[in-house]
């Protein structure tokens, strides 16, 4: 449980940065209006140092990686085990809403109960969802072991077939993972779990294939094969292609957190990542809207972000870092600094982190 107590000055840092509050508040103030009225007269400079540390941020691929890539549970077992179909639901939303370490230790207290009499999808069930933990906590190696292991244990689900693809991923046999998933997508071309996974071998494949050859058209805009599709054009392909794809996304799965992140960076990836002179006297208004809006989508990401077990990993770290850019940009340096000291309290090495408070801390004037 996390628990906070703020004071009035924590409330206005609070505000400021919340379009929605800051309107709740007083309806005729917000601080991009103030912005606005004051850059023809300003001419601040965020300088190269920005640039730099941005692109090094919204490029972090390999933690990138790790949240997109969503294993898919395996299906449920026979009437005999709905109570223990029951639990694993409540384990698996630990897992993927940011408590896998407390989803850990109960999967493996149930699956210490399990014997041979239980059926072999519920076993199956248990085992890929430890793996889920794992994954979720940076331990790709182990999760990829399991996931294989779910796979020998009930190896007609669809749903392990599709677990066992990413699962030697990530124990490194790519090549290996894309031939069992092009028989497997041949087979049941239905199994968006597989295509999900062939997008992804395909971002760590040593040799160039285009996985739009294999993944059936209509499977394109399930919500976890369209990430991973986002995912390698950003990466593989490098093209700009990928902020469209994650408009759609969002405009499909509002309600979706790794779906808000990945729009909030595309949004932020059409300002900053531009190689345009980062001066505030650059952006036109409708950069600003952009900017605005990545911010508001970032922060809305980050406050369920920050209360997660695993928090202080790289991949969820960087949202806090890339919110902290985009208060930069937009000149809101109170919202700025208060982001990334959150940042450091719950990863104080992270160099990203560490980088980006520097930067705030310059433009703050505060050299010491």
């Amino acid at each position: 449980i996390d628990i906070q107590v703020w004071g009035w000055e924590t409330l206005q840092q609070r505000i400021r940065g919340d379009q929605k509050a800051l309107n709740a508040f007083d309806p005729g103030h917000s601080p991009v209006s103030d912005m606005l009225l004051s850059l023809g007269a300003e001419n601040f400079e965020l300088g190269s140092q920005i640039r730099d540390q941005g692109v090094v941020t919204l490029e972090r691929l390999d933690v990138i990686q790790a949240i997109i890539a969503s294993p898919v549970d395996t299906s449920r077992s026979g009437s005999f085990d709905t109570h223990l179909d029951g639990q694993v639901d409540q384990y698996r939303d630990l897992a993927i809403t940011g408590k896998p370490r407390t989803a850990l230790r109960l999967l493996e207290q149930l699956e210490a109960t399990l014997t041979p009499g239980n059926s072999a999808a519920i076993r199956a069930r248990v085992r890929a969802n430890i793996g889920i933990a794992h994954l979720k906590l940076g331990d790709d190696i182990t999760a990829g072991r399991l996931l294989v292991e779910a796979h020998t244990i009930n190896p007609s689900d669809p749903r392990v077939i599709a677990n066992r693809v990413l699962g030697q991923e990530l124990l490194g046999d790519v090549t290996g993972a894309i031939e069992f998933a092009r028989a497997a997508i041949a087979a049941d071309p239905d199994n968006t779990g597989v295509a999900t996974f062939i997008f992804q071998g395909a971002v760590d494949a040593q040799a160039d294939f285009d996985p739009l050859e294999l993944v059936p058209a209509a499977l394109l805009e399930d919500k976890n094969v369209l990430l991973n599709r986002i995912n390698w054009v950003r990466i593989k392909l490098k093209s700009d292609e990928w902020h469209g794809l994650a408009a759609r996304a969002w405009e499909l799965y509002p309600d979706d957190v790794i779906i808000e992140r990945i729009y909030g960076e595309a949004l932020l990836d059409q300002t900053l990542g531009t190689d345009m002179a980062l001066r505030a006297s650059a952006f036109d208004a409708g950069m600003r809207k952009t900017l605005s809006a990545a911010a508001t989508h970032l922060h809305n990401v980050w406050q369920q972000a920050r209360v997660y077990e695993n928090a202080s990993r790289p991949a969820w770290a960087m949202v806090g870092t890339n919110l902290a850019t985009t208060y930069r940009a937009l000149n809101q340096l109170d919202a700025a600094r208060d982001t990334i000291n959150d940042v450091l309290v719950i990863a104080p090495t992270d160099p990203d982190a560490l980088a980006t408070a520097a930067h705030v801390a310059f433009d703050r004037d505060e050299p010491e």
